[in-house]
Parts: structure tokens; sequence; C-alpha cells
């Protein structure tokens, strides 16, 4: 942000500011690299013309793209996406996996909190294992099991999305263990081939919108009896809502574990592992995160520490 306020930019791009509804700079932690949107009603010719002016003047940008039709009044980005500048994508790294991310992708924004959601998820992912990824989005997780081995199936809504997905995959040279499929989740579950596949996997992992899953997706899950299921949840209401669904269907809460999504703010993204009372014998990994100590408050500096092996509770995953 204070890269931007410094910038100085030329008369000309002030057209482009004005007719902008929203502006948004989408960066990455790992190379740097920064494209900026500008949000209009419809196609912005200003946008076009003040692309390039833009561009050069903005520390760290690669690219200027003008979105437009958009889909309700909420909405930050539109349905349309054209690059008046540059380039549409920027790279971030995020444990060792690379992703190119548009501007009109959805991509966790905090990419610290996402490392370390990767790492609390790799103590049940110390062999391959069969994921089925719901509510894929550009493959954020669905790449991450795949660079630990795992074969994945990942289910999106968005065409532009699972693109990206594939492409993603093909970055980093995991195409033969990762596929996508695009198409409403609730209705792909349903079909013959995603209902044989959710009946092959050992963990369902559903990372759904805040609205959450919905009655015949979890339907569908809990019907097909993985042993595992991973749900993480931006939204705690919904999250109950659903974790009672499947609770009733014949699944156990084993871990409980929120994560500070967005800092000073009453959001929080929280995983919750799910397994099957009938399934094979459950498996605790007592030290996950061992090495990452327990936060100490100022007023608390000079007390005695109490002794643990783990910020984090036990990790669940039961093994077919």
């Amino acid at each position: 942000i204070a890269r931007f306020n410094r910038a100085r930019l030329a008369p000309e791009t002030s057209p482009a500011l004005v007719d902008a509804r929203h502006i948004v700079a989408r960066s990455a932690r790992a190379t740097g690299e920064t494209v900026v949107t500008l949000t209009t009603a419809t196609a912005s010719e200003a946008a076009r013309a003040a692309g390039p002016a833009l561009m050069k003047a903005l520390p760290g940008a690669v690219g200027i793209v003008n979105s437009y039709d958009l889909n309700s009044a909420n909405a930050i980005v539109g349905r349309t996406n054209v690059t008046v500048a540059g380039a549409s994508e920027i790279e971030e790294q995020i444990d060792g996996v690379r992703y190119r991310v548009s501007a009109g992708s959805f991509f966790q924004v905090n990419v610290e909190i996402v490392n370390r959601i990767f790492g609390f998820m790799k103590a049940g992912l110390t062999k391959p294992r069969r994921i089925v990824d719901l509510y894929c989005g550009a493959g954020t997780f669905a790449l991450f099991f795949a660079k630990h081995g795992s074969t994945v199936y990942g289910i999106e809504e968005s065409p532009q999305a699972v693109a990206e997905a594939e492409e993603n995959a093909r970055l980093n040279g995991f195409e033969s263990r990762a596929s996508f499929h695009a198409g409403k989740v609730e209705d792909v579950v349903r079909a013959r081939e995603a209902r044989q596949v959710l009946k092959d996997a050992q963990i369902v992992f559903l990372d759904p919108p805040r609205k959450g899953s919905d009655e015949i997706t979890l339907g569908a899950v809990a019907a097909a009896q993985p042993p595992n299921i991973w749900y993480l949840s931006c939204d705690p209401a919904t999250l109950a809502r659903d974790l009672k669904f499947l609770v009733a269907k014949g699944y156990t809460i084993g871990v409980v574990q929120p994560f500070d999504m967005f800092p000073q703010t009453g959001h929080v993204e929280t995983l919750v592992t799910l397994y099957r009372e009938d399934a094979a014998p459950r498996i605790s990994v007592e030290e996950a995160f061992a090495d990452v100590p327990d936060p100490v408050w100022p007023e608390e500096a000079d007390a005695p520490q109490p002794q643990t092996t783990s910020e984090y509770p036990d990790f669940v995953i039961r093994q077919d």
C-alpha cells in the first residue's frame, strides 16, 4: 500500500480512476508482482487508454485489468475482465507449490495463514491418499495434496477457475495426480463418475463459500461413507449447521482448529476433521507442529511457561 501511495500518476490516468467503482490490487508475496483491477459499470475506454501509464507509475505492477459486467450491487470484480496493459496474472508460491492467479480468481489473500493450514494438514498426508476436493477453486488445496503424492479429484462451479487449476497443475507437473471438473458441486456429486470417486475416497475435503455446503452435497458425501472428511469453513454458523448434518449421518468430530485468516476482524477460518467410528482404527499424530512454540504474551514473558509438545490438538485421520 505504501508503494502505491508514493506513486506519481500522470494526469491522463485521472479519468480512469474517476470512472472506477472499485480498484483492487492483487499482490503476490513470493514474487512481488501486482495486478491492478479497475472495476467499472461497463467496458471503460478511459481504463484502456490509461492502462500503460498506470502500469508504468505503480511500483511492482505487471498488469492493469478492466473488470465490468457486475452480477450484483455488492460485487467487487465483474464477470468480464479485459487486460488493458501487461499481464493478467501474478504468480504466488506457498509451501513450494506455484500458483498463477488472475484478477477474477478466488485465492486466499493471507498466504501466511494458508501456509499454516498446509502445515497443519501435513500430519494427515504422511502417505499418498485418494482425495476429493469440493469447491476446489483454482486448485489451492488440491495442488498441495498432489504435491504430497495424493490423487485429487476437484469439483468447481467456475469454468475459469477450473481452467486455472488445470494450468497450475501443469505448471507444477501434477497433471497425472490432479483432475478438475467444472459444474455446480451439488449437480456433479450426483453423477455416476463422482459417486464412484466419492465412494473410493479416503478423504473428502470441503472449502465452501460463506453460505456453507448444502443438503444434496453433504448427503452425497455421507452416502459414500468416506472414512475422513476435512471441512474448512470461513463462517462458524454455517459450519455448525453442516457439522450437525454430518454427525447425524454417522460422523464423529475429531479436531476443531481455528486460523486467524483476517487479523483484527471478527472473521475466522476453521478446519474440522471428521471420521467414521466404523472405519479403520484412528491414528493420532501428537506432535503435529511440535516445532512451533506456544505464543507468549508480553505480561507473561517472565512467568513459567507450561511444557507442551504441540500448538495444536491431535490430528485425527482414519485409514482404510
